[in-house]
């Protein structure tokens, strides 16, 4: 029998894998829309891309800005936290995929509430891929927070008692023993006087 010190594991469980999967899947889709924002002005979208300079401008209902470019490296930097098992990662993914998801929505409504830019909501088609993204970021930003709310670690156990061990040496006791008592009996004599 060997006694040493427990070594604990990082848990990877409370859903994070599926948090650095649902991170990864959202970066797929913001590099898909920066894919075709170059497609559309070339090379130079990037200075547009990173908040440079705004000359090249994709007329589309979703575009890659700089924003973008910083959600972008916060979801890479999500997935990575996520695999590795960190523990800052469940309350960032809420509230990244909350505010995204939330700005999301906003700009899916207003399209629809609009007569003008419902028309055009799905017309030409490249536009009904890009409002998609959209709607897969509402999506992802729920199914987070569902996730998160559904695997909540659970509060850390109590220790565990010390067991008696043979081999440790008894400890010294806080308070002297005290005498035992005599046995109820018969009274004592008292004692006899000196002799003069």
């Amino acid at each position: 029998m060997a006694f040493g010190p427990v070594v604990q594991q990082r848990a990877r469980g409370g859903g994070l894998t599926a948090i650095g999967v649902l991170a990864l899947v959202q970066l797929a889709s913001e590099l898909g829309v920066l894919a075709y924002d170059i497609a559309q002005k070339g090379p130079g979208y990037l200075l547009t891309a990173l908040g440079i300079s705004y000359a090249d401008y994709v007329d589309a209902p979703v575009g890659f800005f700089a924003y973008d470019t910083g959600y972008c490296v916060a979801l890479a930097a999500l997935a990575i936290g996520a695999f590795m098992g960190g523990r800052w990662v469940r309350p960032a993914a809420v509230a990244l995929t909350s505010v995204t998801g939330f700005a999301a929505l906003g700009q899916i409504l207003n399209q629809v509430v609009y007569s003008a830019s419902r028309r055009t909501f799905a017309e030409p088609v490249s536009h009904l891929w890009l409002n998609m993204t959209l709607l897969l970021t509402v999506g992802i930003a729920i199914a987070v927070a569902a996730i998160v709310g559904a695997t909540r670690p659970a509060a850390p156990a109590a220790p565990a008692p010390v067991a008696f061990h043979p081999y440790v040496p008894a400890q010294r006791q806080a308070h002297p023993p005290i005498p035992p008592t005599t046995p109820p009996g018969p009274p004592s004599a008292p004692p006899a006087p000196p002799n003069a």
